[in-house]
């Protein structure tokens, strides 16, 4: 302790603020080669109001630091605030309603207390804290809540939590030393070193796996363009059974869809009618699916969709919802609007059951055939050997597997 005591605080408070600087810059740098990149824009603005108050303190006399820490803790907490909400972009969650109520909650709980008259030195255990909470809540949207762990998001995530770890320990010397009337963590110029010294180290690891990020997602960008088809922008065949067959023997509902009397289409509108459908069909069902979901074209007119995780009921209620959404879609087209429908076969392999994915696909063909044959536009679930119409939920005479 006595090494950090004799630091020049100064001198790490500013190196710390470059880095953090850096940090920032290096999303800001992201963001202009590929404008399209998710949630760069959130974590560069958090980066630059975390880094604010940071530079602040550096040219602020010390003894006006107190007054000014409402402010300070603010721009802090918006700062992780941002940068949290960024990598839940970042993962393609968005920023659900009830996700960001909580989140605002956290921080109104936290502003609150910044504004409330208890002394300065609990108002930075409670911006400690807070910072710790959203280091863990940052860590588990990096992989999604470890659904979808890779080697970048399980650095990215682990960072944020030895960080988090270290916030919260930070937070209770903090605690322990305005508890026993020592004054404010900040007036401790050991214990003070020590937080600049880690939070510069974190800012760094932060800055190495953000970069590792990024390539992750180019790399998956690059390897999914081999895998899209054209027209839709869905997966193509190969793309949608490496994905299927990547899930192993996790359970799995999948859906063949297949376009109602497409060729007719095609010969009464023409094919950039028919491709204006495929395109259409495509995005109402990727509207309609979980993010962990998969949609791709099978072939011609024919989809397949994999649902992972999902039992057969739940396939069966998107699948008819889609098959709905489809049915009343009315498709601009020169004089009139183009209508379609189209027919589903649904298929499922539970906790217990080994069905490869050939046997899945060629349940659910058998059952989008009886689809057909029955009159099409409608969702048909190969239950155990027989046919069950969902719309209907009567079993027919079916065929043994």
């Amino acid at each position: 302790m006595d090494y950090f005591v004799e630091l020049h605080l100064p001198t790490l408070f500013f190196v710390m603020a470059a880095v953090i600087l850096i940090l920032a810059g290096t999303h800001v740098m992201v963001f202009l080669a590929y404008p399209e990149m998710p949630g760069v824009k959130l974590c560069a603005l958090g980066n630059f109001l975390f880094a604010l108050p940071i530079f602040a303190l550096f040219l602020l006399p010390s003894g006006s630091v107190p007054a000014f820490s409402v402010l300070f803790n603010t721009l802090m907490t918006s700062g992780f605030l941002l940068i949290y909400l960024g990598i839940r972009e970042y993962t393609g969650n968005g920023v659900q309603r009830g996700r960001l109520l909580l989140t605002l909650a956290v921080f109104s709980g936290t502003y609150a207390l910044f504004l409330s008259s208890i002394p300065w030195a609990f108002r930075t255990v409670a911006g400690l804290f807070t910072l710790g909470v959203f280091s863990f809540m940052t860590a588990w949207e990096a992989c999604d809540g470890f659904r979808r762990i890779r080697t970048a998001r399980s650095v990215f995530a682990g960072i944020f939590c030895l960080h988090g770890v270290f916030l919260l320990a930070f937070a209770g010397a903090g605690l322990d030393l305005a508890l026993s009337g020592e004054g404010a963590l900040g007036q401790n110029p050991g214990t003070l070193g020590i937080v600049i010294i880690e939070g510069t180290l974190a800012a760094l690891a932060v800055n190495l796996s953000y970069i590792l990020l990024i390539t992750d997602l180019l790399s998956s960008r690059l390897a999914r363009k081999a895998e899209t088809d054209y027209l839709t922008g869905v997966y193509n065949r190969g793309g949608i059974i490496q994905m299927g067959e990547a899930m192993g023997q996790e359970p799995l509902s999948i859906i063949i869809a297949d376009l109602d009397l497409f060729k007719k289409l095609n010969d009464k509108y023409g094919h950039a009618a028919g491709d204006k459908v495929l395109r259409n069909f495509a995005d109402t069902v990727e509207k309609n699916l979980r993010p962990w979901d998969a949609l791709g074209r099978f072939g011609g007119e024919e989809f397949l969709i994999l649902l992972p995780r999902l039992g057969a009921e739940r396939a069966s209620r998107i699948a008819e919802r889609l098959r709905w959404e489809i049915e009343k879609t009315e498709i601009p087209w020169e004089s009139q609007p183009i209508t379609y429908t189209v027919s589903m076969g649904i298929s499922s392999r539970g906790e217990n059951e080994t069905k490869d994915l050939n046997r899945l696909i060629a349940e659910a063909d058998e059952a989008l055939y009886t689809a057909k044959s029955l009159g099409r536009n409608r969702v048909v679930w190969f239950d155990s050997g027989q046919m069950t119409i969902v719309r209907a939920s009567e079993p027919l005479p079916g065929r043994e597997a």
